[in-house]
């Protein structure tokens, strides 16, 4: 039934203010480039995205997702930072929920996490 949660770490399931709250982390180790394709595991920085899902035995749910912005690893390029996306769950410059309907951006918008809370790359 949650088939799209497949691609994250799930933290925590949790009922708020009536709606099936589930904190999820995105786990990829390398992301690529959007602009030149080179990979990095270089992570700048996170924050939060709040996605409205498909009701959930009549529940609305939210997808409380941790997602890490990059570095890119190509000096020449001239995309510095990125956002990593998780098939399925997330798109570039596209506020959706996780089956794909457009939203009004409702629970897209990015909440601030702390620093300490992210797990951050030595770089290279």
């Amino acid at each position: 039934m949650l088939f799209h949660l497949d691609r994250v770490a799930v933290e925590e399931v949790a009922v708020v203010n009536g709606k099936v709250v589930i904190s999820a982390a995105a786990c990829a180790t390398t992301v690529a480039c959007p602009d030149c394709a080179a990979v990095s595991s270089r992570v700048h920085g996170c924050y939060r995205r709040r996605l409205a899902d498909i009701a959930l035995a009549g529940w609305p749910v939210v997808l409380n997702l941790r997602v890490r912005r990059f570095v890119c690893a190509t000096p020449d390029c001239r995309r510095r930072t990125f956002v990593e996306q998780v098939e399925g769950l997330t798109s570039r410059l596209i506020r959706h929920d996780v089956s794909g309907q457009l939203h009004d951006g409702k629970f897209t918008r990015p909440a601030v996490d702390f620093p300490n809370r992210c797990e951050l790359g030595s770089g290279s």
